[in-house]
């Protein structure tokens, strides 16, 4: 994952995700708002979208859909302005999620494509991987099971060159969702 800005910063920002995937959201939370506090302090924008979106995570973690939303928009604005389409595609993706678990499809559908094609023109593999994964998840909740799967393929294909867990992980209790993960997953 790519880090930019001030050194304290980044440093927060690698413990604040690293605590929302071991599910520490208390400890993620207090990082995520230090960090935010810092990063506007030091006028580090880079930073601030991180610290906004670990935060935009977390909301959505707990159902508060509303203020993710409103997190993820303020980093996709500060990412647009910075002109920086990693961070604007991650702002997208989560935006995407946002539509996607609230049953928005058409939206969520043209907010993870548009993340995918950033992704894409930066020649990130693990944004790819993360938008194929999600655009996915989106047309297995259309009923469109043949381009889920095909979506799922080419994202897993990806994540395992990255070596990013998370995906393979999460499409394993797809196939086994007796297993305890967060119901924001199954969705």
């Amino acid at each position: 994952m790519r880090r930019a800005g001030h050194p304290r910063s980044r440093a927060s920002a690698s413990a604040a995700h690293a605590d929302i995937r071991c599910s520490q959201y208390g400890r993620a939370r207090a990082l995520s708002e230090e960090g935010l506090a810092v990063s506007r302090a030091l006028s580090d924008k880079e930073s601030r979208v991180w610290f906004l979106i670990s935060l935009g995570a977390l909301d959505l973690h707990q159902g508060n859909h509303a203020q993710a939303t409103r997190l993820f928009e303020e980093g996709l604005v500060v990412g647009r302005a910075l002109g920086d389409k990693g961070l604007v595609s991650m702002a997208l993706a989560d935006l995407g999620v946002v539509a996607r678990i609230q049953g928005d499809f058409v939206r969520a559908d043209a907010l993870l494509t548009e993340s995918l094609a950033l992704g894409r023109d930066i020649r990130d593999k693990w944004r790819i991987a993360l938008s194929l994964h999600s655009l996915g998840m989106v047309a297995f909740r259309r009923g469109d099971y043949d381009r889920a799967a095909g979506l799922y393929a080419e994202s897993l294909a990806l994540a395992s060159q990255v070596r990013d867990r998370w995906i393979a992980d999460d499409y394993r209790h797809r196939q086994n969702p007796d297993s305890n993960r967060p119901a924001e997953f199954t969705r």
